[in-house]
């Protein structure tokens, strides 16, 4: 429960009870387990495991090497015209008369599934008969199998057809031993994440804009003049560039080591042959947060780190560390860089299924559109929810983002552009008070007659009042705006005294002055503005 407890193994003594033998095992690690899933990985008949844990390590493989584990069996199922009789159950009798009971089933414990190869020891007997009940209840026996192998039964055949394991063996894993221009991590992304215009300072000083695709596929490559590991790549890269596609464009952000004039120093005396600039520090910002949200273990980003973008401006890959040209034109030899949907792109990545849920589960962009925001960039926020509407629109926050934006472009005297956001965030048939609020006070207050709608503004304060109640100020205040609005001033007085009473109940001081100057204007028969 508390996740710091460690794992627990218990052995089955053959006398009815169990002795603990968690850390003769080997098996009391101190991760936090969840799932675990049972197999015989080399095909030895020693029944190994996989464990997954929520923190790392993520995933443990224990192999199985315990010497005289006697004899034993595992069946396989095929039923008709059904891969896995999911519910099926085999009976296996041993010549020493212990009948052992096993069945199929579609996933054990939190989150696991354990090999649908069903293993059964026989200790030193071997096997009698073996039955099969069928999911639609009816049994069948079969023959033809023996003890210490692999046998499929399927369904309507009598005979079990013996199967065969290639040999695998534990080696060294390269991604766990430092290899020299391979220290790299290369990691395609199951959906396509659109990526936001970047800003940089190009090498004569004046300010650059990138809006990732234009023109065709990408590689960014985010690197640093003091970085050995960075030098080493782009002198790679260099080498193989006649290799790589001729439409791919690679620019080269400096993302720290100095300014521009070190910058210009490195390409110059290395001769690279790439776009470069110094990235800005907001774009900079965005970046390192799309590479922690999907890897949070990732304080930082290190350098050398490299982005794979398709022709439509979609991250598709990421690189951390050294990313040799050669597995470079490796990678871009796949179908990473095609326009696929991304329950294609999920396939690919993770193997082919039936998914329970759909991709979105898999992206939170929302954070690029607010930091556009937060640097005063509305038209960048409002050019990516317009492309990357299908992943935002999944988002809880999407229409307080839609009105924010909105809101902007109000202020910049766009009202036309400004209403579409408002109308959108609420044609998505959003509830949130706050959005309704917000949209039916620009629609009731705007200076703009374009802008103003007063039918609309008493639809959604009303709409507004009957989500949080009739008594609060801020909310009574927009509603009396919108009957101004109208020219119905008996009723915004009647609601702006309410609001009134209420603040001044409520102790909201800094809400009385402006609902005095409300009171004072439709008491004149003027709307507000």
């Amino acid at each position: 429960m508390s996740g710091r407890e460690r794992n627990c193994a218990f052995l089955n003594t053959g006398e009815g009870q169990f002795a603990t033998i968690s850390g003769l095992s080997g098996f009391d690690f101190p991760d936090d387990a969840r799932a675990l899933a049972l197999m015989d990985w080399d095909a030895d008949g020693r029944m190994d495991f996989w464990v997954s844990n929520r923190t790392a390590p993520r995933l443990r493989f224990m192999k199985n090497d315990l010497k005289g584990t006697g004899q034993w069996l595992q069946i396989g199922l095929e039923g008709r015209g059904l891969l896995d009789p999911y519910g099926a159950r085999v009976e296996v009798t041993v010549t020493s008369g212990a009948k052992l009971i096993s069945s199929l089933r579609a996933g054990e414990g939190f989150l696991g599934q354990s090999s649908r190869w069903l293993h059964f020891g026989l200790g030193e007997g071997a096997v009698k008969t073996v039955r099969v009940r069928w999911p639609d209840g009816s049994w069948e026996e079969f023959t033809g199998l023996e003890k210490n192998g692999r046998f499929l039964c399927r369904e309507g055949e009598g005979k079990a057809v013996a199967v065969s394991v290639p040999e695998r063996k534990i080696g060294k894993d390269k991604a766990l031993v430092a290899q020299p221009g391979e220290s790299s991590v290369f990691i395609a992304f199951p959906v396509a994440l659109p990526l936001p215009v970047l800003h940089f300072q190009k090498p004569d000083g004046t300010a650059g804009r990138l809006l990732p695709g234009e023109g065709g596929p990408m590689l960014i490559n985010l690197w640093d003049p003091t970085c050995q590991e960075c030098e080493s790549e782009l002198l790679d890269w260099r080498k193989a560039r006649s290799r790589f596609p001729k439409n791919l464009q690679i620019v080269a952000f400096m993302a720290g080591g100095g300014g521009l004039k070190e910058g210009a120093a490195f390409v110059s005396t290395h001769d690279l042959p790439f776009d470069w600039g110094l990235l800005a520090p907001e774009s900079a910002q965005i970046l390192a947060e799309i590479v922690q949200l999907n890897f949070s273990t990732l304080e930082t980003i290190p350098a050398p780190t490299s982005l794979l973008v398709n022709g439509k401006g979609d991250l598709v890959a990421l690189s951390i560390g050294i990313l040799p040209g050669e597995r470079l034109i490796e990678q871009l030899s796949t179908k990473l860089l095609q326009d696929v949907p991304n329950s294609e792109r999920m396939k690919t990545v993770f193997g082919r299924g039936r998914w329970l849920a759909g991709d979105e589960r898999w992206l939170d962009v929302l954070h690029i559109p607010l930091a556009s925001m937060k640097y005063g960039r509305h038209e960048e926020a409002a050019a990516y929810v317009r492309r990357a509407y299908g992943h935002l629109s999944h988002h809880k926050d999407i229409d307080r983002l839609l009105v924010w934006i909105g809101d902007s472009y109000l202020k910049q005297g766009n009202a036309t552009e400004g209403l579409k956001f408002f109308l959108n965030a609420l044609g998505n048939g959003t509830r949130d008070p706050v959005v309704m609020n917000n949209v039916a006070w620009q629609l009731a207050t705007h200076t703009d007659p374009k802008v103003r709608n007063g039918e609309l503004a008493l639809k959604w304060a009303s709409t507004s009042i009957q989500e949080v109640g009739d008594k609060n100020a801020t909310y009574l205040d927009t509603l009396a705006a919108a009957y101004a609005e109208l020219g119905r001033f008996k009723e915004a007085l009647q609601v702006i005294d309410r609001g009134l009473y209420f603040a001044r109940k409520e102790g909201q001081k800094t809400l009385i002055p402006g609902l005095l100057k409300a009171q004072t204007l439709y008491k004149a028969g003027k709307p507000m503005r």
